[in-house]
């Protein structure tokens, strides 16, 4: 019996994705041209059966929550490291501790960046760190959905026909670094994305200090602050999801207008709630405005993280690959430059040095991704030959 997930062979009356029927932005598989919401077919797969790609979902997340813990952790702890421990005794502030580390805020900004130098060097490779994780990665994951033992056949022709390859056509593609390296809506994603990351870091490293020293949050509750931004950011990111593509799906918004929309827009509202977070002296007002600041960057992930998926499906791990490594320099970059601006931590001006500084990267990225951003499948990434879905053959294999 012949492969059932074979590609079609060129000229063939049935092909998908044809050279001379289809431009690199009429591609079968852009996502102006198919149902964003189209789902695999059931197959009599019982409803608790998660499908793998779900499972591989999962984990991608429960590895990124170990990661970030990781990030957080160190945040908050260097400040109890490096700050007196007070209480009040009969109404009056008593220091009862004495910090426990004596470092300047030169040597800090060194440590809260220092876990990025080894995060940026394993962004190609890859790799895990939790070893029950890592664990669970190799059983439950393979190296490709045709390699998976439990995969459903409605699965794997429906992901086989969204990235437009079958197994044995994926190995026979290489990726063309000089296109790649010289593509303008590569490069517009991936400033996208330092810029994203350039805010996002530098309120994940210094935010507990900005809460403690300049808003003068006990340790306690300025841990727990800090915590809300992201907390919100989360429910964004979900959100924004849904609203992308409820807007393509539903409503027909060309989806580079939606890239652009949801990341411009996005970056705009953090300059401007990072600027006024700098200004407002009131506790309150100043968690709001960082709480915005930070919440609304989720918006953002639903426009340039995902837009690698629209211009080169194929090869999108190879593209956020490139796009995540060069915005890991902000986590080393920013936290090192802080130390340097802000040499007295309870200096609120010096903070809203920082403050502009992140604003002024949020207008550069957002005007070059609104400039050179795409949804269109590259010509270097476009398919000529594809793949064709036996499930809608009926005269296809029995």
């Amino acid at each position: 019996m012949e492969n059932e997930h074979q590609p079609l062979a060129p000229g063939t009356s049935s092909e998908l994705y044809s050279q001379d029927t289809h431009t690199a932005s009429e591609s079968a598989f852009s996502h102006e041209s198919r149902d964003v919401s189209s789902k695999p077919r059931g197959d009599g797969t019982p409803w608790y059966i998660l499908p793998k790609r779900y499972i591989i979902a999962i984990m991608a997340f429960l590895g990124f929550a170990n990661i970030y813990a990781l990030r957080v952790n160190l945040s908050v702890a260097i400040v109890a490291m490096t700050t007196n421990r007070s209480a009040y005794i009969n109404g009056t502030l008593v220091t009862i501790a004495a910090q426990e580390f004596v470092w300047s805020s030169h040597l800090k900004g060194q440590i809260l960046a220092s876990f990025f130098y080894g995060y940026i060097f394993t962004q190609m490779p890859g790799g895990s760190v939790a070893i029950i994780w890592f664990l669970l990665w190799v059983i439950l994951v393979t190296e490709s959905p045709v390699g998976h033992p439990g995969i459903t056949e409605s699965e794997l022709d429906y992901i086989q026909s969204s990235t437009g390859y079958a197994e044995d056509r994926a190995k026979q593609v290489h990726p063309p670094w000089q296109q790649i390296l010289t593509s303008a809506p590569v490069w517009a994603i991936a400033a996208a994305h330092f810029a994203a990351n350039w805010g996002f870091y530098t309120w994940l490293t210094e935010l507990p200090s900005f809460m403690t020293h300049v808003l003068k949050f006990h340790m306690d509750e300025g841990g727990s602050l800090s915590a809300l931004p992201y907390l919100v950011m989360g429910i964004v990111v979900c959100m924004g999801g849904f609203f992308s593509d409820i807007l393509r799906s539903a409503f027909g918004v060309p989806t580079v207008l939606v890239r652009k929309v949801f990341t411009c827009g996005a970056f705009a509202i953090q300059a401007v709630f990072m600027v006024a977070a700098g200004y407002l002296m009131s506790r309150a007002a100043a968690v709001v405005c960082l709480t915005v600041a930070v919440g609304v960057g989720g918006f953002a992930w639903s426009g340039f993280s995902v837009n690698h998926l629209d211009i080169a499906p194929q090869f999108a791990s190879i593209l956020m690959g490139l796009s995540n490594t060069f915005a890991t320099l902000p986590g080393i970059i920013s936290p090192a430059l802080t130390s340097v601006v802000v040499e007295n931590e309870s200096s609120s001006s010096q903070w809203q040095i920082v403050f502009y500084l992140a604003a002024v990267i949020y207008g550069i990225g957002a005007v070059l991704y609104a400039v050179f951003g795409s949804a269109d499948v590259q010509p270097w990434a476009s398919s000529h030959h594809g793949y064709s879905s036996h499930l809608d053959d009926p005269e296809g294999p029995e």
